[in-house]
């Protein structure tokens, strides 16, 4: 119990500083702030999920350069 305790408190302390340094970088006007990662993008596509059609197998990215291919 501890641990999990500890745990939400370090996820406070890590979110409040995350909200400090984007909003002095937005301020400063001189930088762009786009917040990427799964805590940003996976809820994007989760409310798009009913919209994409998925296709039957895996598809894979090839290391020879020929891009997406089916398995």
């Amino acid at each position: 119990m501890r641990n999990e305790i500890e745990f939400s408190k370090d996820l406070i302390k890590g979110k409040v500083a995350e909200v400090i340094f984007e909003q002095m970088f937005r301020e400063e006007e001189k930088f762009t702030v786009i917040p990427f990662g799964y805590e940003h993008t996976m809820p994007t596509l989760a409310q798009y999920r009913g919209h994409v059609m998925i296709k039957k197998g895996t598809e894979k990215v090839s290391g020879n350069g020929k891009g997406v291919r089916n398995l």
